[in-house]
């Protein structure tokens, strides 16, 4: 499996989301190696629970996972290099030789580049490609520019994306985590050659709520704050509904998350950086009012595992995993359709608690590897993988 990240080191939850599969294919007595990427000079290879993980150094100007801020010059070198990195290429080429694997499996490819598929391609090694962002379309991976949703379409976005789309021949089967993240790749012309289908994220385990748990009516927002995630919408919302609590937990640039806290009444309580395992046991209700268009939404399947409902923006890969009773979506930003069904979950709180925990069983670390190992066996083009001891998923 190819990543950008791996843990301990992320950004978001396509690195949780790769782990947990990783760890997963494992189990199910696959030999799995991650190759991924890391701010050191020389390549580190270590074992964690099972899986080899191989990290590699980043062939380019400068680790963009530092949270330095770069000049606009500075990152246009970075992904003009990003683009086609032959340097990467050699290095990924390298520990092909020394794996051998049946098939390999790219996610993230931001420092990488789609020079790795065409590496592939001369060896004649089959590749399914999950998409977990927007990468392919657009270099700032998340088609939002701090003001809105950009445009896949537009005059720069072709240009970075062209050659990305030419590599995307190479790919032999395409995933996406949501149907939206599938259909927007398809509409602007990637993988011709490919098969497409859905395969959402999983959950490490079904924790669930007991019927006897007392309610508190307590709202939640868990994640990175910053502008893309919309949490002030629902800060506004709050100060309509003065008896209702709202717990913020996540971490941000210092200057936003100060002015959060001035526009915040005094009904909103932050929390700074807290574990989904406390957090979920502490509210009844997570809203989600992403304005950038989620490719799915990860923080909505951990909830789900927990028996939490869910209100969020009617928008990208939320519509695909919020259905009627499990909670409720709303219009990004608008304030009154956020209020009406905040209210009205939790008025049936209760029903929707159930079905939540019911809909997370689908989304098992052992169904959502099932789900890639069959992938893995049409791309192979065999009716069964080898032996499970022998199979090597790269």
């Amino acid at each position: 499996m190819v990543n950008t990240l791996y843990p301990p080191f992320k950004v978001g939850g396509a690195e949780r989301s790769v782990e947990l599969l990783a760890q997963e294919l494992c189990r199910k007595g696959m030999e799995t190696h991650v190759i991924t990427l890391h701010s050191g000079a020389h390549v580190e290879h270590q074992e964690v629970e099972g899986v080899r993980v191989h990290r590699l150094p980043l062939k380019n100007s400068y680790w963009p996972f530092s949270g330095a801020s770069e000049s606009a010059f500075q990152k246009l070198v970075w992904h003009l290099r990003d683009a086609e990195n032959s340097e990467m290429r050699r290095c990924f080429s390298e520990l092909i030789d020394q794996i051998s694997p049946d098939v390999v499996h790219t996610n993230n490819l931001a420092g990488f580049s789609v020079s790795v598929w065409r590496e592939c391609a001369s060896r004649r090694l089959p590749v399914v490609h999950t998409a977990r962002d927007y990468y392919l379309l657009h270099p700032n991976s998340k088609l939002f520019n701090g003001r809105g949703i950009q445009n896949e379409f537009s005059i720069s976005a072709r240009l970075w994306s062209y050659p990305k789309k030419l590599a995307s021949t190479h790919v032999r089967a395409f995933v996406g985590i949501s149907k939206y993240v599938v259909d927007i790749h398809r509409a602007r012309g990637f993988f011709e050659n490919a098969s497409a289908e859905v395969i959402h994220n999983s959950v490490e385990r079904i924790v669930g709520r007991s019927a006897n748990t007392q309610r508190t009516g307590r709202i939640g927002f868990i994640g990175r704050l910053d502008e893309s995630k919309g949490i002030e919408s629902i800060l506004e919302a709050m100060r309509s509904m003065p008896s209702r609590q709202l717990l913020v937990a996540g971490e941000g640039r210092s200057d936003y998350v100060a002015q959060l806290h001035r526009k915040s009444p005094s009904n909103v309580e932050f929390l700074g950086r807290r574990s989904p395992d406390d957090f979920f046991k502490e509210i009844d209700l997570l809203l989600v009012p992403s304005l950038w268009a989620e490719p799915l939404g990860r923080v909505v399947l951990e909830a789900y595992s927990f028996g939490v409902p869910v209100v969020a923006a009617k928008i990208g890969g939320l519509k695909d995993i919020v259905p009627q009773n499990c909670g409720r979506l709303f219009e990004p930003g608008a304030m009154t359709s956020i209020i009406d069904c905040i209210e009205d979950a939790l008025v049936n709180i209760e029903s929707l608690s159930q079905a939540c925990t019911q809909f997370a069983h689908s989304f098992t670390s052992s169904k959502i590897a099932d789900s890639y190992i069959k992938t893995y066996k049409k791309a192979i083009g065999e009716d069964n993988l080898k032996n499970s001891n022998e199979a090597r998923i790269f």
